[in-house]
């Protein structure tokens, strides 16, 4: 039980640092679209564009030049032709849209995954209501945690209606103390979460 928690919280973390990381993503090209980060250039300190070395005493090998035909390493220099402002900020817009959908969808699934039945309005109502009565009754949070996790796990009780059934049932045993109104596998799940510490 603790390695899944683990193994859950693990998780949590990834996502949360894998939308940080978008999210300073969207930022950078953002301040970069609109000229606030610097943006890096090819040219010297002079101005001039760079280009790589000719070294005359290099041959080419392995050409697929026409025979009779000679390339020298100077033919092969690149003179980086700059892009114009307008094309480099359109090119970071793209990105921060791209980034900011992938940000949204990406939110949306956290809040969605984090969300149940249980979380908010009346589930969350009866999941208090149970876990005090169970408090009272003598079981520690680790088993009435258990107890309650383990009964919502089955499917006619995980929901909150289905799981108002269960407190009808219940209170039906306690009246009677007929065990025929406990769902079929209640005794086992309460002994293996009373050895839940």
């Amino acid at each position: 039980m603790q390695l899944l928690a683990a193994v859950s919280s693990s998780y949590r973390i990834g996502e949360y640092t894998g939308l940080i990381l978008l999210l300073l993503a969207l930022a950078w090209c953002i301040l970069r679209a609109f000229r606030i980060l610097p943006r890096a250039t090819t040219a010297g300190a002079s101005g001039a564009i760079l280009s790589i070395p000719a070294q005359p005493s290099q041959q080419v090998s392995g050409s697929v030049a026409p025979p009779g035909f000679s390339v020298t390493p100077t033919a092969l220099t690149h003179q980086a032709t700059p892009e114009s402002p307008a094309a480099i900020r359109w090119g970071y817009m793209v990105a921060a849209l791209a980034l900011a959908v992938l940000l949204t969808f990406g939110v949306m699934r956290t809040a969605n995954a984090h969300s149940g039945p249980w979380d908010s309005g009346q589930g969350a109502l009866i999941k208090t209501g149970f876990m005090d009565g169970c408090r009272q009754s003598g079981g520690s949070a680790a088993v009435c945690g258990c107890l309650f996790s383990q009964l919502t796990a089955q499917p006619a009780y995980s929901t909150p209606s289905g799981f108002q059934s269960l407190a009808t049932d219940m209170r039906e045993f306690l009246w009677t103390h007929d065990t025929r109104w406990l769902p079929d596998n209640f005794q086992t799940i309460e002994a293996t979460c009373r050895t839940v510490t």
